[in-house]
Formats: structure tokens, C-alpha cells, sequence
């Protein structure tokens, strides 16, 4: 037997996945690997992450944290999620460059940060 954990308070998660995982099995669902190795208490293949092929070779999964996300997260959680990604897809022409008000603006500092990971990524794939 095994559910599905799905919910945006990561404390409730953990406390969940806490209680119940020594009788059945958990899916993390959401977010990224980071939050499935949060929530994996040393359960081992009692807890799993549903993301595509990770969900059958974690490897990849760990190897794409490790590689790419990490660096991302480490930056983008500095500045704030929300402006950090944002500003992120305008520098890759993906968005409009414009922001609408109140959208704050980043610090110039944070602008180079964020420009110089996503740089750095975009290089590596």
C-alpha cells in the first residue's frame, strides 16, 4: 500500500511521511529532489519521488540536483523564488523584459547573480 504526499506546507510533509511511512509506502510529489530528500527520513525504497525517471533510476534525479539544481535553488532562494525566476526567463527571452507594478526590482547585485547561474547552466546543457 502506498500514497501520494502533495501538500505546499513542507512541515506537515515531513511530520506526515514521519508517522506514517513504517507502514506504507510514500510518492513525493512536487517541487523538486530536494524536498524528497528532505522528506526521506533513511526510509530507502519505502519513499520514492515522482518526477519521470526518477521515479525508476534516482540517479538521475540526484544527478541533476546535484548538477544543475542545486546551484539554481542556492541563488534563486538568496533573492527571493518568485523575482529570481523571473528575471531568469526575461534574460532567456522566454518572458517580456517589462514587469508590471508592484513587481519589485532586483538589486543590481542580485541581477548578477542570478545572470551568472543562469549562464553558467545554460552553458552546461
Amino acid at each position: 500500500v502506498g500514497v501520494k504526499e502533495e501538500t505546499s506546507d513542507l512541515m506537515l510533509a515531513y511530520n506526515v511521511t514521519f508517522d506514517v511511512c513504517v507502514d506504507i509506502g510514500i510518492i513525493v510529489a512536487g517541487r523538486s529532489q530536494q524536498r524528497y530528500n528532505y522528506l526521506n527520513h533513511g526510509w530507502g525504497e519505502r519513499i520514492s519521488f515522482l518526477a519521470g525517471v526518477g521515479s525508476i533510476w534516482p540517479k538521475v534525479d540526484i544527478f541533476r540536483r546535484d548538477t544543475y539544481e542545486n546551484r539554481i535553488f542556492k541563488v534563486f532562494f538568496k533573492h527571493g523564488w518568485h523575482p529570481s525566476l523571473r528575471y531568469a526567463l526575461q534574460r532567456l527571452n522566454i518572458i517580456p523584459i517589462h514587469n508590471r507594478q508592484p513587481w519589485p526590482e532586483l538589486t543590481a547585485y542580485a541581477n548578477g547573480e542570478i545572470s551568472e547561474v543562469v549562464a553558467e547552466i545554460k552553458g552546461m546543457i
